[in-house]
């Protein structure tokens, strides 16, 4: 499994949020989260939060200069580390979990 997790992809450069000092980690936090991306929320799909998700996430995003980004930027860049930081991972349990249900629905069918 790769060794380099909290690790993104972030202006071009590889940002970690696990090395240095707490006011270099919160400058990596922002330039990973805090950025707008590049697609428009209209592309999106609606999904709900927890009501106290979404008042966190709404007093940060509020904090931002400008109205630098929106919930929707910062919600995709969360979303983005995720998957990068856990792909490995997500990978395997998707494919033992298919495995499973193959090997589920060989032995419940009458007709194999």
């Amino acid at each position: 499994m790769q060794e380099q997790k909290n690790e993104l992809r972030g202006d071009s450069r590889t940002v970690s949020l696990d090395s240095g000092t707490l006011s270099r980690k919160v400058s990596n936090y922002e330039r990973l989260f805090l950025q707008p991306v590049k697609t428009a929320a209209l592309h999106g799909k609606a999904i709900y939060v927890r009501p106290e998700f979404h008042q966190r996430i709404q007093r940060i995003v509020r904090l931002l200069d400008n109205d630098k980004i929106s919930m929707y930027s910062y919600l995709d860049r969360v979303l983005e580390h995720h998957f990068a930081t856990f792909d490995e991972e997500i990978t395997v349990w998707c494919r033992n979990r298919l495995q499973s249900l193959s090997r589920d629905l060989k032995t419940t069918l009458p007709w194999e």
